[in-house]
């Protein structure tokens, strides 16, 4: 995987929303996307005789030929997850975020409509994959006084609250060493596994399609800003 400096590579997309109550047809949610958005989902339904007693287990998916798309739809959540081509960084996939967030007011609409089921919280969760010469000096130079300092294993996870407009979220960012494959697809190299996870932090008795919209223009603004040239690493 190749990469550049201060520009990190997007692996994924998650957006997900929370079910107040538990759903009895979670395949109806699945027909509404599918019918609306074929040239997304273009691959089999899938449909599993889950006992309703679980209800955070996937019950109706939808995916696409290519493997970018995925819906997953258990008795209390919905996600949509977007996997880019390899290399491409967050501000090329604006076309396809906004895609997800009309599928997912309209996965909430549907919800209203057949089961009187509203949403209590909402989550975007952005991953991505960036390659530095020693990710361990990184992540010291970054978070630790003593740059000097010999340090393995690292990980960090934190949280940075944010209130806007009266939703009150989480901003929370995890930092991992990973193993990947280099592009000759023999030897592996260490890269940093970035993981911004922007969620609605109290649940609600119902987000309308305002707010959804309103969460994405905060998360957007918020889960992916990435400020490694703050960083002075050598």
């Amino acid at each position: 995987m190749t990469n550049t400096k201060n520009n990190p590579s997007l692996l994924n997309i998650q957006f997900g929303i929370f079910f107040r109550r538990s759903l009895n047809r979670p395949d109806l949610l699945t027909r509404e996307i599918s019918d609306n958005y074929s040239e997304y989902f273009d691959g089999v339904p899938i449909n599993l005789p889950i006992p309703a007693d679980i209800v955070d287990f996937p019950v109706a998916q939808l995916s696409s030929n290519d493997g970018k798309w995925k819906l997953n739809i258990s008795r209390i959540r919905a996600d949509i997850i977007y996997t880019p081509d390899e290399g491409k960084i967050y501000e090329e996939v604006k076309v396809e975020e906004g895609k997800i967030i009309e599928m997912m007011k309209k996965i909430a609409i549907k919800a209203r409509e057949e089961s009187d089921i509203k949403i209590s919280r909402i989550a975007n969760i952005s991953t991505f994959i960036y390659t530095v010469e020693n990710p361990n000096d990184f992540l010291r130079d970054k978070f630790f006084q003593d740059k000097t300092a010999s340090y393995s294993e690292l990980s960090i996870r934190f949280n940075q609250a944010i209130k806007s407009d009266k939703i009150q979220c989480n901003n929370i960012t995890n930092y991992q060493i990973t193993k990947l494959k280099k592009e000759d697809k023999k030897n592996t190299e260490e890269v940093l596994l970035i993981q911004r996870d922007f969620n609605t932090d109290i649940k609600k008795d119902e987000f309308s399609d305002e707010e959804i919209e309103q969460f994405w223009i905060i998360s957007k603004d918020n889960s992916h800003i990435l400020t490694f040239n703050q960083v002075n690493h050598k």
